[in-house]
């Protein structure tokens, strides 16, 4: 996609959600727009950023690792995509935890003990804190991730 095309395509983005906001007598800066960019190139990105967006949220860690590392690495964007947020929006493994735990602005997947134990293990040896978000099986669906809603309070106490 071109990048004109797609500062364009960002532009329609935030107008409607700039609306949304007014209908709902919500300020703009309430609301924060988390770009998911999964399978897109770095090269996006860094055009998306460029015109302002911060957030981004990739769904599979090795691919959301190789992008930050692409961005950093290209001095032409490495200055400008130092500043992004980076979300982990899909389900973690916890074989992979130790790749994600501290290596993410928010984790927005957290559904069990064992994952958080082996984002705990990582953590403790990297002095670091890790903020997540709860994901939440709603629907009580069996093929679909998340702690079960009665299961929640324990997880939180834990």
């Amino acid at each position: 996609m071109g990048d004109t095309l797609l500062q364009e395509r960002y532009a329609r983005v935030l107008d409607r959600l700039d609306a949304a906001c007014a209908a709902a007598g919500r300020s703009r800066q309430s609301v924060r727009l988390i770009a998911v960019s999964k399978l897109h190139p770095a090269e996006s990105l860094a055009v998306v950023a460029a015109a302002g967006q911060i957030d981004f949220g990739e769904n599979y860690v090795q691919e959301a690792l190789q992008k930050r590392q692409d961005l950093t690495a290209d001095p032409a964007t490495a200055e400008l995509c130092a500043g992004i947020r980076w979300h982990m929006i899909g389900h973690v493994q916890s074989r992979k935890a130790p790749l994600v735990a501290g290596a993410f602005s928010l984790v927005h997947t957290l559904d069990s003990r064992k994952l958080a134990d082996a984002m705990e293990r990582r953590l403790v040896e990297a002095d670091a804190r890790q903020p997540v978000l709860f994901e939440v099986n709603v629907g009580g669906e069996s093929q679909k991730s998340g702690v079960m809603s009665g299961d929640l309070p324990e997880l939180a106490d834990y």
